[in-house]
């Protein structure tokens, strides 16, 4: 069980350009370094999937200006 998934997980980690993998390795040796790895990567990735499930919002919303109204 734990061959066929460190097969599985090689695989897809050969699809990876070499920054994204350097990425990867950076994230893993700091949740080593943490206190807590589990609770260290779990807080990162639910991180990472509510910022992509946040509703799109424009950057700057279009500011109304008032205008003075003449007598």
């Amino acid at each position: 069980m734990i061959g066929k998934i460190l097969f599985d997980f090689v695989q897809a980690l050969s699809k990876f350009d070499l920054d994204t993998k350097m990425l990867l390795l950076r994230v893993l040796v700091r949740a080593g370094q943490s206190p807590s790895a589990n609770l260290y990567l779990k807080e990162r990735l639910q991180r990472i999937l509510d910022e992509d499930d946040r509703p799109l919002v424009s950057p700057s919303p279009r500011q109304v200006q008032s205008r003075e109204v003449k007598r």
